[in-house]
């Protein structure tokens, strides 16, 4: 892979100066109905729509309101008649997690330089906003040359309970000056149709990725399902990195606009790839043995370049992206993709260990916010996970898998999920032919110190193993609810 014609990249470089983006941030950590947050205009400026960051694919039924004075406390906080209803949008699908939502509601408010305005971002069907915990209720958290973003409040819906500081997730989208008088454009933005050739042989097409090892080829095309951007011009970002899918980040190619960027080692690799059209022919690229590491991810995202200059941004992001994971070549795996949910339901063969609890089988993220994984590893359904809503500190989770011959194993791997400020202790233990499980193979305490929601982890199988053996994840629960360690893909390789 490597950067192709620089005229078309020099094209969206300049088109992208007319139309401005201020990132507050997609770090999440919790959720709600929406958020309550002020913005000051350094400039005369108009904010025409927002971005959001939701916890699913929803569809979600969003409203934005505005208080032209800024964000009060009490009582115009929980008063809606002191708000303006701007607009709503209803059956809006979300991308999920770590990537923005366009919402398609036209905010078009103009805010004169040096004025405050507040804005109320909600949806009425459910808790799926990501925010995140702030610092200061009014404390100044980002600014360009134009727009100043401050810390608020999440706001239950409608108008109801206050959880402050809150930090809305998303994207600011706005024009310098009084633009009011042109509106918004809604073009459907074309989607990433990717699909894994494995060698020989392709795999399945599919709009979201898939799992591939060293040596296979990842193709994919631009879909303008709509017919929105007949002929435009495209360039793919791919980036990839450890602990996949890579965290939202800012990435230079292109500045002051937001891209998806590796979020660990190795930090923030970006390469453009290119060109293409949409329609054009597919992009194919070998992926070679030593790029990626097993666990590490590779995103791809497409830019579109919009000449209509009644949108408020030019440079268009796919409407999806598509995520390829590099995974193990198992001898044996299992992936709980046929275990039906639920407390204490196991795989063939797998079973509890006698824990005071039980994991429990589970799709779609757990029922506690701010904890848990949203979906399972890598763009599966099902995982493995421990409930500690209401057991007691301590307790613990017992679960054993089936005995698998080792014969040319070396490793034991799965992806682990360790979402939560509460998360106890996980061990992995290896039983020894006898039906105990004497052989510590890894400990992991506490919350994953970047805030990834599945990280691949390997562990090395100890000289001297029996020939057959069965492995042992023990967990002790924290001290609170915010400790669901799941795990998923399991993999002897």
């Amino acid at each position: 892979m490597r950067l192709q014609n620089l005229a078309i990249v020099s094209l969206i470089l300049t088109a992208a100066l007319s139309a401005q983006t201020l990132n507050c941030g997609f770090a999440a950590g919790n959720g709600q109905s929406g958020n309550m947050f002020d913005v000051v205009a350094i400039n005369d400026l108009t904010i025409k729509t927002f971005d959001v960051h939701v916890s699913g694919t929803g569809p979600y039924d969003f409203e934005v309101y505005t208080l032209p004075t800024g964000m009060p406390y009490l009582p115009e906080v929980f008063n809606p008649a002191a708000w303006t209803l701007v607009g709503s949008a209803s059956a809006v699908p979300g991308n999920g997690t770590g990537v923005p939502t366009f919402l398609p509601i036209c905010v078009n408010t103009f805010v004169p330089a040096g004025a405050t305005q507040a804005f109320y971002v909600t949806i009425s069907n459910g808790t799926g906003i990501n925010y995140t915990n702030g610092t200061v209720t009014g404390a100044l958290w980002v600014a360009d040359a134009n727009l100043e973003f401050y810390e608020g409040s999440g706001m239950s819906y409608p108008f109801g309970s206050n959880f402050n500081p809150r930090v809305f997730n998303g994207n600011i989208n706005y024009e310098l000056g009084n633009t009011t008088a042109t509106g918004c454009v809604f073009l459907t933005p074309p989607k990433m149709v990717g699909v894994v050739e494995m060698a020989p042989g392709a795999g399945t097409l599919n709009n979201t990725g898939g799992v591939f090892v060293g040596g296979d080829f990842i193709r994919w095309n631009l879909d303008d399902f709509t017919g929105s951007y007949p002929g435009a011009p495209a360039i793919v970002v791919a980036n990839y990195g450890y602990g996949g899918p890579p965290a939202v980040g800012v990435t230079a190619q292109i500045p002051g606009f937001d891209q998806l960027s590796a979020a660990s080692t190795p930090s923030g690799t970006a390469i453009i790839v290119g060109p293409n059209v949409i329609g054009g022919a597919d992009i194919s690229v070998f992926v070679p043995p030593s790029l990626l590491s097993p666990g590490d991810s590779l995103r791809l995202q497409g830019l579109v370049l919009d000449l209509t200059t009644s949108n408020p941004v030019p440079v268009i992001p796919t409407q999806n992206t598509i995520i390829f994971t590099q995974g193990l070549s198992c001898l044996f795996e299992e992936g709980f993709e046929t275990t039906p949910p639920g407390l204490a339901s196991f795989p063939v063969g797998w079973s509890s260990g006698g824990g005071i609890q039980e994991w429990t089988a589970d799709v779609g993220g757990t029922t506690s916010s701010a904890t848990g994984p949203t979906t399972g590893a890598f763009g599966s359904s099902v995982y493995m996970y421990c409930e500690t809503s209401g057991p007691a500190a301590g307790d613990t989770y017992i679960m054993n898998t089936d005995t698998y011959s080792l014969a040319g194993a070396t490793t034991v791997g799965f992806s682990l999920s360790r979402i939560g400020a509460t998360m106890g202790t996980l061990e992995v233990r290896m039983d020894d032919g006898t039906g105990t499980y004497p052989t510590l193979l890894a400990t992991y305490t506490g919350p994953e110190p970047n805030g990834i929601e599945w990280v691949q982890e390997t562990l090395t199988i100890p000289a001297g193993a029996p020939a057959s053996t069965s492995f042992q994840f023990h967990y002790a629960r924290g001290t609170s609810f915010t400790g669901d360690v799941a795990i998923d893909s399991f993999c002897i390789n």
